[in-house]
């Protein structure tokens, strides 16, 4: 049995032993033990308790918009905190931008402004989708094992109720 194989530690972890769900559902085992059925129910309690949100949040969106929506409000972010500070830098530095304006290289000041919000930017939102990806795919993965072992007591408790009629 997987419950006898797992620590008390790695139970309430939110992990099974690699593949136990999955391998379960294969064999089909027939005639599930009580007392496993309480620890796969325990475990689903667990899963439900722990992780609640993640999950409800994973069924409910797709992989664009779990993933789009915190780019877009990194980006906004980003690009408010940007324009503060280069507003902060301009009133500091008033008497330069004004000698650069009066020269005629604006241009040229604005473009290397555009060039570090660019990159700032840029690099803001590689690292947001790559911390975001992580994140859903890790949930997917618990998702993944949560409807594993639903489907696995649901099966338990068709059987059961089958061998009942009989």
């Amino acid at each position: 049995m997987y419950a006898k194989e797992m620590s008390h530690a790695d139970f309430g972890r939110g992990k099974l032993p690699a593949g136990k769900a999955e391998a379960m559902l294969r064999e089909g085992r027939r005639g599930m033990p009580d007392q496993e059925r309480i620890r796969l129910m325990t475990r689903l309690a667990i899963l439900e308790k722990e992780n609640g949100r993640e999950l409800r949040r994973i069924e409910e969106s797709y992989r664009s918009d779990y993933i789009g929506i915190p780019m877009l409000k990194n980006g906004l972010r980003i690009t408010a905190v940007f324009l503060a500070v280069l507003g902060i830098w301009i009133t500091c530095h008033a008497g330069f931008v004004l000698n650069v304006a009066a020269e005629g290289q604006l241009r040229l000041l604005m473009t290397g402004a555009l060039a570090a919000y660019g990159t700032v930017l840029l690099v803001t939102l590689i690292f947001t989708f790559l911390c975001v990806s992580a994140a859903y795919y890790r949930e997917l993965r618990l998702e993944e094992e949560y409807q594993t072992l639903l489907r696995l007591l649901e099966e338990e408790g068709q059987e059961k109720g089958e061998a009942s009629l009989r």
